[in-house]
């Protein structure tokens, strides 16, 4: 699979043109702080060279927000040289950047190409010009489509498409018509998350008021089972609760070291970096980053180290999302604990109930555990 122990880096660049009601990523609707933040991330990372660079090389980096494609292709090209030119990253890195099909035409496609991008992960989230609306996304079916095809076009052969489902008033034939819309783009790679309504976001908002009604959770688990149903007739694995890939080796790198605990270093407004068992994360400010690093300062403004407790509670959470749930072996490593003795009586009731099933000194959740993941995790954690 496309997993490494590698370290990845991250990069938030917090533009968008306009903030979608769902989104609870920290964005600014404005860019006149941006060459201020390109100056202040080129700080930023300068600062953390002369800590992590001896370290082993690096193999993924991510560009996300926010929306980097806001930015000139020219601009991006300067973020990924000064990255690569001031740390040590693996010959075959997967370089990811988010796009918007409403912000990229295929010049723009092409520089990013030639510069040294290999994955583009592109945010349709639907092929319904009223869901799109709905999300407040600035583009259409059309720009969606035309972007996919100009990306094959200016030579990329990685490419991830992010899918929104259990909209508002939004049936499930709509939904799979989304689907049935993006296997025939074939993607490498496809992230299909059901809506959230985060807090402090006019989604959120609008449902609290009674304009938007959630769907049932019967319903939004009908979501789930006929998406993995579809995509697994498409010939996508299903690894992660909502990410599925058409091969083991077009599994996200980058983003499996979140699941996996390897560690990643973020720079830019609000990114959280963990490393050490240590995680720390930025100001949800573009200006107070900026401001910060002027004066000297770090603009990290939470911090914590993780005790055995705390890392033994996100083991279970963020591995039993994932196709390779617990490897027993590595958790009596980590934590010299024989997880198959000491949580006998919950293995035993997950497997009967056909929620989680022992494969090669595994235990796995099965796709009828993913459903409740969220559910399960706790178990092991009281």
């Amino acid at each position: 699979m496309n997993v490494t122990k590698n370290p990845g880096i991250y990069i938030h660049v917090p533009f968008c043109q306009v903030k979608c009601g769902y989104c609870d990523f920290y964005s600014d609707t404005t860019l006149r702080l941006k060459e201020q933040f390109l100056t202040s991330l080129i700080t930023e990372i300068r600062h953390y060279k002369k800590i992590y660079a001896p370290v082993p090389a690096f193999d993924s980096l991510y560009i996300g927000g926010g929306t980097p494609s806001v930015l000139e292709a020219a601009e991006l090209t300067q973020i990924l040289n000064f990255i690569t030119d001031n740390f040590d990253f693996m010959p075959d890195s997967e370089i990811t950047i988010e796009i918007n099909p409403g912000t990229v035409d295929y010049s723009t496609l092409d520089h990013l190409y030639r510069a040294g991008f290999t994955r583009l992960s592109i945010g349709v989230q639907s092929f319904n010009d009223h869901e799109l609306r709905t999300l407040g996304r600035i583009h259409t079916v059309e720009q969606a489509k035309c972007c996919i095809l100009d990306s094959r076009e200016a030579g990329f052969n990685s490419i991830n498409i992010d899918l929104i489902s259990a909209l508002p008033e939004q049936s499930l034939d709509q939904w799979l018509q989304s689907l049935d819309t993006v296997v025939q783009f074939a993607p490498e790679h496809i992230s299909a998350y059901n809506l959230i309504y985060e807090e402090n976001t006019p989604f959120y908002e609008k449902l609290m008021a009674g304009e938007f009604s959630r769907l049932s959770n019967d319903a939004e688990a009908a979501f789930l089972i006929e998406t993995e149903s579809l995509l697994a007739r498409a010939g996508y694995m299903h690894y992660e609760i909502s990410n599925y890939a058409n091969s083991e080796y077009n599994v996200s790198r980058h983003n499996y070291k979140y699941w996996n605990h390897t560690p990643y270093l973020s720079f830019g407004p609000s990114a959280h970096s963990f490393w050490n068992n240590k995680r720390w994360s930025n100001v949800r400010s573009t200006k107070q980053y900026i401001d910060l690093l002027d004066q000297g300062h770090l603009p990290v403004d939470f911090e914590e180290t993780i005790d055995k407790r705390k890392l033994s509670d996100e083991f279970f959470m963020l591995r039993l999302r994932t196709i390779n749930g617990i490897d027993v072996n590595e958790f009596f490593q980590i934590f010299n604990i024989n997880f198959m003795h000491t949580y006998a009586a919950i293995i035993e009731k997950l497997i009967k109930e056909n929620f989680a099933r022992i494969e090669n000194d595994h235990f796995r959740l099965t796709h009828k555990g993913l459903l409740v993941c969220d559910e399960i995790s706790p178990m092991f954690t009281r």
